[in-house]
């Protein structure tokens, strides 16, 4: 967020007040170059934080992709493998934490949005994966994950 440019914004009528002291401008001054400083470090720390964040589960979700790939191409007519079972739930997991960090502001929506698409889509192309989501996500800890509250941001 550049909000640099407001500050001869706020300071400009400043110097039009007459009784204003010179050291009551400088303060005053002083005052609005700092929370503008303020704003902008925060600003840029948060974006460190979702980049990083978004490359730690980007890099765990590349880790699993060809796992799941080979589920996906697996025949509906068979049972999940414990093996497969696990893949799915570290998925899952992954999903969970990257709702969890979006709702708590961490990852922008656009992000989340990206990464809905690919979660709807993995759950919904195989049977065996949605039954599967439908009886595990369901049951552990998902912060309100839903493969409905998934779709809510299918846009």
């Amino acid at each position: 967020m550049k909000i640099v440019w407001l500050v001869p914004l706020v300071i400009a009528p400043l110097l039009l007040i007459e009784d204003l002291d010179t050291k009551n401008l400088i303060t005053i001054i002083t005052a609005i170059i700092s929370f503008v400083y303020f704003v902008q470090k925060q600003s840029m720390e948060d974006d460190k934080l979702e980049l990083e964040a978004f490359s730690s589960f980007n890099s765990r979700y590349f880790k699993l992709a060809s796992k799941i790939e080979l589920i996906l191409n697996k025949d509906e007519g068979n049972n999940l493998t414990d093996d497969e079972k696990e893949i799915l739930d570290e998925y899952f997991s992954l999903c969970v934490e990257e709702y969890f960090y979006f709702k708590k502001g961490r990852i922008s929506l656009e992000i989340w949005r990206n990464w809905a698409h690919g979660i709807s889509a993995t759950v919904r192309s195989h049977e065996l994966i949605q039954n599967y989501w439908n009886k595990t996500v369901r049951n552990k800890v998902n912060y309100g994950l839903t493969l409905k509250e998934v779709e809510k941001y299918l846009k």
